[in-house]
């Protein structure tokens, strides 16, 4: 197609498609219903991605962004080709001479077939210059240095225990689909990896045929990959493992003259995240299990506060900080419910106890902002597969007790905790001051400083068995994303091999809120209207305060 022509012709391909309607949800549903179950999206962003998800939301499927800016093409890109890795469609990239490629990528790039006769020339003046500049360094009449290289070759040996973790992983990955370095641990054969039980048979009956097994273990009841490596003594004598279970020979090369680089092994093994938890105002509970959805689905956590809240503010007899379009300031007090802060996101039910299963005792030592913190360690510790084990205590007659849940013994000393908060121990301290420190039994609280210090941190690592570096940091709002900066230096000094980081604040509750409220009112730095939709607006110039 050539001129005119081509524009026509393409014209009339366009018209009926410019003039239809985009049928979105129709198109997603069809796919669905046709058997589809992964959706990648090829583009910048990930909206289609979300709307995706939205319109499959009570049902089984992925969707994938790949180019999101914020995170990077190339690492978008990786993550949704692992992603899919994971759900069983592994990528197949062809090799560099795939007749799939094209013939200018099979090529390669065009500096690798330059001759050697494109390099630059030097003059004579410059190699001189070059020669004068490259003579060592004169010395006290000794030898000058030389640099010199030495290679060294060191092998790690073979742990007998990864090995069998190795060998029966290997097998696991042959049925199930799933990575061997995934087929580990206490994940279940059934739910997690999704074998059959005759998969699972199958792979029991190969582990006896080839394997040398434990016979007062009995293979065929489990459940865990954990439980078959109990099972076997030795993997066979000729198995090589798909992956090495140990590290390949580290081959180092240390020349005397050489730049030490102090970022080098950040960039080959970055600090990453591996866990994470969220609690919200808003809902019916602050840990509900939709609390990520929430979020992404763009629900609202403020809302209109109770009349009661609103008169406890007018009580403050606050003068607020009024500020005119033209740039005056005027002095003027808060006389009716529109001059005061009217939303807010305010917390729900939440219990310590029953739904995280601590100890009732403890939680009535805690201030509200150690038992959120404690809550969202424990989320985050979960995500992150952490599990917590019995602590078991056996009596002189036998009987074992379990005296609490905590982290593996082997991580306990090189794992750190840091409690970010603006207002710890606050709630806790004016109610305290509210009731002259009285307990329920009328006497004074004995659990009194527990509850007003500072001592979310130590609180979460004494529960939880962690015994690494302990600290905790108040910087005002950005008081959980200075802690990632204490965080990195306890990673970077060799000092623990992971943080917990557990960030919490309840300025809404009965207590705090008149305080915390009339301090806004008061600065003039809050809304105060009672309309979620002319208030929210962070970026907005309607935007009238917080």
């Amino acid at each position: 197609m050539e001129g005119e022509d081509a524009k026509t012709a393409v014209l009339e391909k366009l018209a009926g498609q410019m003039a239809s309607a985009v049928e979105w949800t129709a198109q997603i549903e069809t796919m669905a219903a046709a058997g589809a179950g992964a959706f990648v999206e090829v583009g910048p962003k990930r909206a289609l991605t979300v709307f995706a998800s939205q319109i499959l939301e009570d049902r089984p499927h992925l969707a994938v962004m790949t180019n999101h800016p914020k995170q990077g093409g190339t690492a978008s890109f990786l993550s949704a080709l692992g992603m899919l890795a994971l759900a069983g469609r592994v990528p197949s990239l062809p090799n560099g001479s795939s007749d799939v490629l094209t013939e200018a990528f099979r090529a390669g790039p065009t500096e690798a077939w330059a001759s050697a006769s494109a390099q630059p020339v030097r003059s004579s003046e410059a190699h001189e210059d070059l020669r004068t500049r490259a003579r060592p360094l004169p010395s006290n009449g000794g030898t000058p240095a030389v640099a010199q290289a030495v290679t060294t070759t060191a092998t790690k040996p073979v742990d007998p225990a990864e090995a069998l973790a190795a060998y029966v992983g290997d097998r696991l990955a042959a049925l199930c689909g799933y990575p061997a370095r995934f087929c580990r641990g206490a994940v279940d054969l059934r739910l997690g990896l999704g074998m059959t039980d005759a998969s699972v048979a199958s792979v029991v009956q190969r582990l006896r045929s080839e394997a040398s097994l434990d016979p007062d273990v009995d293979i065929a009841g489990a459940q865990t990959p954990a439980e078959l490596v109990r099972a076997v003594r030795a993997p066979p004598a000729g198995w090589i493992p798909a992956a090495p279970a140990t590290r390949r020979p580290i081959t180092t090369t240390a020349v005397t003259n050489a730049v030490h680089d102090p970022m080098a092994d950040r960039r080959a093994n970055p600090y990453v995240i591996t866990g994470v938890s969220l609690g919200l105002p808003g809902g019916e509970r602050v840990f509900d299990e939709d609390v990520f959805e929430r979020l992404v689905r763009g629900e609202t956590c403020i809302e209109e506060v109770s009349d009661a809240y609103k008169q406890a503010l007018l009580d403050r007899n606050i003068v607020r900080l009024v500020k005119g379009r033209d740039g005056s300031v005027d002095m003027s007090p808060a006389e009716t419910f529109g001059d005061i802060p009217q939303l807010a996101g305010v917390a729900h039910a939440f219990d310590l106890a029953e739904e995280f299963g601590v100890d009732p005792k403890a939680v009535l030592a805690w201030d509200i902002t150690t038992q959120l913190a404690v809550a969202s360690g424990l989320l985050a510790l979960r995500d992150a597969a952490i599990p917590l084990t019995p602590e078991e205590q056996v009596g002189k007659g036998g009987l074992r007790l379990i005296r609490g849940w905590q982290v593996p013994q082997h991580q306990r000393e090189r794992t750190g905790v840091v409690f970010a908060s603006c207002f710890p121990g606050t709630t806790a301290s004016f109610a305290h001051a509210r009731n002259n420190g009285a307990d329920a039994d009328d006497v004074f609280d004995r659990r009194f400083l527990f509850q007003v210090l500072n001592m979310g941190h130590a609180q979460f690592a004494q529960h939880t068995g962690i015994r690494g570096p302990n600290s905790t940091i108040n910087v005002a709002c950005a008081s959980a994303t200075a802690a990632f900066s204490i965080a990195e230096d306890w990673l970077a000094n060799d000092r623990a091999d992971r943080v917990v980081i557990i960030s919490s604040d309840n300025v809404t509750s009965p207590e705090l809120w008149s305080w915390i409220g009339a301090g806004f009112a008061a600065s003039g730095a809050a809304s105060s209207s009672n309309v979620v939709e002319e208030a929210a607006l962070p970026f907005d110039r309607r935007r009238n305060g917080l």
